[in-house]
């Protein structure tokens, strides 16, 4: 896995990438395609030269992928006489970037008794743009309906794979920037909320001076996730980025990886998994129970407070697609307010 070699070369990428990235956002599709195409043109030796079956040149555009939106750009590629390919570009300070290297150096594992991840096969590493492939069936699911159907009947092992990834990278001292979200409490714009979920002004002002609310309050919820025990947390786990097969579950996309107190990665397990936040203590007690046979002690009422906390501060975010449903904003909503009184009514217990 070497770098990108030339000043000249690099700059092609990183131009090709932002390129791609703009047509993606406008919907240009044949613009979009054009640009990944280039993208790959100039990452094709460092990638192909990490492929036995490919070599120089060989690793083309088959499909650019318009609907995602984390990195630059994703796509599906031919390496050769090799099997196809699941690329994308990201950036090279950013989470999976990081991540992955993290991965290089054996700091992180790829495989544990619930889980197993799937590394990429090859990649071209710039400064700011870092392109990864990885084996096609790997890295997507067959459909989402079928990673929907999946993951619902699977959550148990589900649960289990989480507890086991986290366990098994224990602490909070790793090369990845915090989360995005969690400690931090932010409350939208009242239009915001009536646009986006098609909420009354008298309900979204409600809504808004709850959270308001919530947020003057929050330092003490966040006290008490930097007192929690932490570890690697995916923090994206939605039904197409964990997919279980039997006991066992695969682990991909990690673009949002961080350090985060234990439970973290619960609540968007909840979001998904049908049951609702009523579910979160039999989660809790599946998960705590995964540490529990390492010999690592866990406090269920910590694990649940960051499942919620997280919850409660993700889906709130108006700006994600996951939260396009007025019934888990206003979960969210209520979950927040209500960690907020438990929170505080335990600390004056405790005085």
């Amino acid at each position: 896995m070497g770098g990108l070699g030339d000043v000249a070369r690099q700059g092609g990428l990183v131009a090709a990438a932002l390129l791609a990235r703009r047509a993606r956002l406008r919907r240009d599709d044949a613009g979009y395609g054009r640009h990944v195409a280039a993208a790959l043109r100039l990452a094709a030796p460092e990638l192909a030269a990490a492929l036995p079956e490919a070599g120089p040149g060989e690793i083309r555009l088959v499909e650019p992928i318009g609907h995602t939106r984390g990195g630059f750009f994703s796509a599906l590629a031919s390496a050769g006489r090799g099997a196809d390919l699941f690329v994308k570009a990201v950036p090279s300070r950013g989470r999976e970037a990081r991540f992955w290297a993290a991965w290089a150096r054996g700091e992180i594992r790829s495989r544990g008794a619930h889980y197993l991840l799937a590394p990429p096969l090859a990649e071209c590493r710039g400064t700011l743009v870092t392109i990864l492939a990885f084996a096609r069936d790997d890295a997507l699911p067959a459909t989402r309906g079928q990673a929907f159907r999946r993951f619902r009947t699977g959550l148990d092992a589900v649960v289990r794979a989480v507890a086991d990834f986290n366990s098994d990278h224990m602490g909070r001292d790793w090369p990845l920037p915090p989360a995005g979200f969690g400690r931090v409490c932010r409350v939208p714009r009242r239009r915001d909320v009536c646009r986006e979920l098609g909420i009354e002004p008298q309900g979204a002002d409600a809504l808004v001076a709850t959270m308001q609310a919530t947020a003057a309050r929050w330092g003490g919820v966040a006290a008490a996730l930097d007192a929690a025990p932490g570890c690697l947390c995916h923090l994206d786990l939605g039904t197409g980025n964990v997919v279980a097969t039997g006991e066992s579950c695969a682990i991909i996309d990690f673009g949002m990886a961080a350090p985060a107190p234990a439970g973290a990665d619960l609540h968007t397990i909840l979001r998904y998994g049908g049951r609702g936040l009523g579910a979160a203590e039999g989660l809790v007690a599946e998960y705590v129970a995964v540490f529990a046979a390492k010999g690592i002690a866990l406090d269920p009422e910590a694990v649940l407070r960051a499942c919620r906390a997280h919850y409660a501060t993700r889906y709130t975010n108006l700006r994600l697609r996951s939260v396009s449903r007025r019934e888990v904003f206003e979960a969210a909503v209520a979950a927040g307010a209500s960690l907020v009184e438990e929170t505080e009514r335990a600390r004056r217990l405790h005085r």
